[in-house]
């Protein structure tokens, strides 16, 4: 019965991989471990001003998503596409001849859905920042600092 023990004890001991059994052993520099630990964040703007451009960010891609379904609702799945860029670009550096060739439409006629899909989002975007708001009347407010943020 001991000698079985011991046969157990010696096989279990043998076929270990517990704590680097069968691996071979890696040097712990401990007098540089921590060094890593001293470096700056790797964003020097603070937690909150972090977490507000994220909050800005998903916001706006929230507001983004719902125009294409109601969009895509309409049937205008592709103006939407084309349009899309738009939204963001600066008014001077939209090529309305281009844009109009690739709708289809007159010149005046793509200025005029641009208009209208620019001003959809922003009606859209303060929908959205109302919902978060106890106060709606503070959304024009709540936009400009969303924008701040994103600028800053």
């Amino acid at each position: 019965d001991a000698f079985n023990h011991w046969m157990i004890n010696e096989w279990r001991r043998g076929s270990r991989e517990k704590r680097g059994g069968g691996a071979s052993p890696v040097s712990f520099d401990w007098q540089h471990a921590e060094s890593g630990l001293m470096l700056g964040p790797a964003d020097p703007r603070s937690p909150d001003l972090l977490y507000d451009r994220e909050w800005a960010l998903a916001l706006l891609e929230t507001t983004l998503c719902r125009l294409e379904q109601i969009c895509l609702k309409e049937g205008g799945a592709s103006i939407f596409e084309t349009l899309k860029p738009c939204l963001t670009a600066d008014t001077a550096r939209i090529s309305y001849p281009e844009l109009a060739a690739s709708l289809g439409v007159s010149e005046g006629a793509a200025r005029v859905a641009v208009h209208r899909l620019r001003k959809r989002y922003r009606h859209l975007l303060k929908e959205e920042i109302t919902r978060t708001l106890a106060d709606p009347a503070q959304a024009d407010e709540e936009i400009r600092a969303l924008f701040s943020t994103l600028i800053g």
